[in-house]
């Protein structure tokens, strides 16, 4: 039986179509497994639902697309997103001008594993703050 996701990748967009699959396909490279990707669209007025939808069918079948009827601006969107209430231990939201390097959300899974309880819920990529707070070095970053 497969291992369940543990953790959620939120990725809000708005008129991204040609940054898109870069991002997308910077999460799907990871070595660690077990997550979902959320692609939360915020209306775009571009191509960004076709690339959202073309990434759903040919890459991952962890990943969900979603698409706003209206614009509610970026944080508004990750709060939509969030809302979605997912099955996932933790969350991260990753913006849709970064990537994932090779090995990042493999040092994040180890080291939330050994955090049982003392780790936030919720990292924003690039924060590393909120890193040095949670696991006490930059350590796999």
């Amino acid at each position: 039986m497969a291992r369940p996701p543990v953790a959620t990748v939120i990725l809000p967009t708005y008129n991204r179509c040609r940054a898109l699959p870069g991002v997308v396909e910077s999460v799907c490279g990871q070595s660690y497994p077990y997550w979902h990707l959320c692609i939360s669209d915020d209306a775009s007025t571009d191509a960004t639902s076709q690339a959202g939808h073309q990434l759903v069918d040919t890459l991952h079948r962890s990943i969900v697309y979603g698409r706003n009827a209206m614009n509610l601006g970026e944080y508004r969107n990750v709060n939509q997103a969030l809302a979605m209430r997912f099955s996932t231990r933790y969350v991260a939201v990753l913006q849709d001008d970064s990537r994932y390097v090779e090995g990042k959300s493999a040092a994040h899974g180890q080291r939330m594993s050994r955090q049982s309880g003392r780790c936030c819920s919720i990292l924003i990529q690039g924060s590393s703050r909120w890193w040095e707070s949670c696991f006490g070095s930059r350590a796999g970053e």
